[in-house]
């Protein structure tokens, strides 16, 4: 583990510990008070506001605890092509009741990876789960790999959406630890995904055209 590493451990488990003890006195206090009163309408609506933004708080600390963790990968023989299928079997429900039609192209031979292949998978979920999200009206999810033809070496894992795309004054940040248009998320997918995709001597690479769709690419070095 670099010192980089170990600096963003300990930073991240000495936040949680010091937000999360006040959330615990806090929490505690509010259920007391809910219990011990007779509450009118207000008072009920406004102790469960307070018991869903720590529920809420707790769970944004355990994704920082969790981003902060050392990676430790458990390497074994994979093929690029297993990887994307074990993922789309998760998917392929969540992909028909969202009217999304999906394309399958696999053209990386016999190649395989040294890699660990449960980090890997719970990385391509992440992306299309996010590709998922950007066509709530339906439309096409291509998902691929192939031998990178100017890079000696490398395979190429790409999911591909037509969803409303990436603005492009956010596209340099997508990958920046806490950085999300999303109300409810703590902005750590896909920077976890490039985590692990480094991890693994890979770089993370996404296109994208706003009203068009985004093309996210894994490249990892084969065995």
């Amino acid at each position: 583990m670099s010192v980089y590493e170990e600096l963003i451990h300990e930073v991240g488990f000495n936040l949680a510990h010091q937000v999360r003890n006040p959330l615990g006195v806090i929490q505690s206090l509010t259920q007391s008070l809910a219990v011990s009163r007779r509450q009118r309408r207000a008072d009920a609506n406004a102790f469960a506001a307070i018991g869903k933004s720590i529920d809420s708080l707790n769970e944004r600390l355990d994704e920082i605890v969790d981003f902060c963790k050392p990676l430790d990968c458990v390497r074994t023989p994979v093929r690029p092509a297993f990887l994307l299928e074990s993922a789309l079997i998760v998917t392929e429900a969540a992909c028909r009741s969202r009217r999304v039609t999906l394309e399958r192209s696999y053209y990386a031979g016999r190649s395989r990876m040294q890699a660990d292949a449960q980090m890997l998978k719970t990385s391509l979920l992440h992306i299309i789960f996010n590709a998922l999200e950007a066509m709530p009206l339906g439309g096409s999810l291509k998902v691929g790999c192939q031998r990178c033809e100017d890079i000696h070496g490398m395979v190429s894992l790409s999911v591909e959406d037509t969803g409303m795309g990436i603005k492009p004054e956010n596209l340099k940040l997508v990958t920046h630890p806490f950085f999300t248009t999303k109300p409810d998320a703590a902005g750590l997918g896909l920077a976890v995904v490039k985590r692990v995709v480094i991890a693994h001597a890979g770089s993370l690479k996404i296109d994208s055209t706003l009203g068009k769709g985004t093309k996210v690419e894994m490249l990892l070095p084969t065995d």
